[in-house]
């Protein structure tokens, strides 16, 4: 256990230093304000329909400026000109669907000269739409999936506490769990907060949205917190013999050791911001993708799923489904299927975890139903094979 005290230890003290250099960070001016804004910054709209969008300048202009937008494929500009004086420096113009696209932008072609502002700089993202049922069941489903995803960690401490024992959890991956989230709750808490961040990302991916939303940082510490909770039930509840395995330890200096390094890189001027928290988000991968191995490994060798919450990976599941399925209606709805093949990693990572929450539904429900635990697990006497980590086995078993 003393690996997990060492490593939450850790995780805060890297969790205090990111906070302190993000706050540094949020001095810098704001690079997204522009002199022409744009009410509302960017327009979702149903084919065949119209919205408007106010356009207004920021400060005040000396002289009569006379702007004209770019013809598009996909969409309608009326007027397709507009002015501005001094007395007017508002105007409203009105956007009309005529194609079903992703990504598309209102821009300007011409501006009088002298122009106030950079027009070549200025876009307003528009997204065309097919079905306005499509596009409901889109926020519908992202609700569901991140309630989902947000209870699922309750079945598990829920049952703990019922138990009063920590038996069937795998220390394993609740340490990498840990560590895991907590980089992915660094990662979105810097691109969220940062604008140093989001100016290193939109000089990267140019016109592209940030990708960390409210919700995405809500979720990330509400289960990095759930993760440690857990933890703390692990030092009061009874657990017996189990510790973490050699091979659970070594994964988890590796990552710690990684991010330390991308925070020391990022201190002392060798990284920006954007490729430390990136390196931060690798890390919630590879511990996504190996995390549930010691669990399902330590249920085959137990026979029992007892101590492992059956609810969780029902709740991860459904999560993980609705994730997908959004995806797929996304994708049709606007005709687009980059989110699959732009970002496969997303994607891959949430097949990972389907395909091991129905690895443990088998387990729980065809290969163990109905099977008692073993006495022994419960001895804290002795230590049974079960709870001897399998590195350690694999050791004995070459010392034999």
């Amino acid at each position: 256990m003393g690996v997990l005290k060492l490593t939450l230890c850790l995780s805060s003290v890297i969790t205090v230093l990111v906070s302190v250099q993000a706050a540094k960070l949020r001095k810098v001016s704001d690079p997204l304000s522009k002199e022409l804004v744009s009410s509302p910054s960017s327009l979702n709209l149903l084919l065949s329909t119209t919205d408007s969008i106010t356009l207004q300048f920021s400060k005040p202009i000396n002289d009569t400026v006379s702007i004209k937008f770019k013809q598009a494929e996909d969409f309608l500009v009326s007027p397709e000109a507009i002015n501005f004086n001094p007395n007017h420096v508002s105007n409203v113009i009105n956007i009309t669907a005529t194609g079903v696209v992703s990504n598309c932008y209102l821009e300007i072609e011409e501006c009088s000269d002298p122009c106030p502002f950079d027009y070549k700089e200025f876009y307003v993202p528009i997204t065309i739409y097919r079905s306005e049922i499509a596009y409901l069941l889109v926020q519908v489903t992202g609700w569901i999936y991140f309630f989902a995803w947000s209870i699922s960690f309750y079945p598990q401490v829920f049952l703990n506490y019922k138990r009063k024992s920590v038996h069937g959890l795998h220390f394993d991956f609740l340490l990498l769990n840990t560590v895991g989230f907590t980089a992915y709750a660094i990662y979105n808490l810097a691109m969220y907060f940062s604008t140093s961040v989001q100016s290193e990302y939109l000089e990267q991916e140019p016109r592209a949205q940030i990708p960390v939303l409210f919700n995405d940082v809500l979720f990330s510490v509400h289960a990095l917190s759930a993760c440690l909770f857990t933890v703390f039930q692990c030092f009061i509840y009874d657990r017996g013999q189990q510790r973490i395995s050699r091979l659970g330890i070594g994964l988890t200096t590796a990552l710690v050791g990684v991010g330390l390094i991308g925070l020391s890189c990022l201190i002392f001027g060798i990284f920006n911001a954007l490729k430390t928290i990136t390196l931060l988000s690798y890390i919630k991968m590879a511990v996504t993708c190996y995390k549930y191995i010691p669990q399902a490994v330590y249920n085959f060798k137990r026979q029992s799923t007892i101590g492992w919450s059956i609810e969780n990976l029902m709740l991860d599941f459904t999560g993980g489904s609705f994730s997908i399925l959004q995806m797929v209606i996304v994708s049709w709805n606007t005709d687009d299927w980059t989110p699959f093949t732009g970002n496969v990693v997303k994607f891959l990572l949430g097949m990972v975890s389907m395909v091991f929450d129905i690895i443990f539904f088998v387990q729980h429900f065809c290969l163990y139903r109905n099977r008692e635990e073993l006495t022994q697990i419960f001895n804290d006497s002795s230590e049974s094979v079960d709870n001897i980590p399998i590195v350690d086995q694999m050791e004995s078993n070459e010392n034999a």
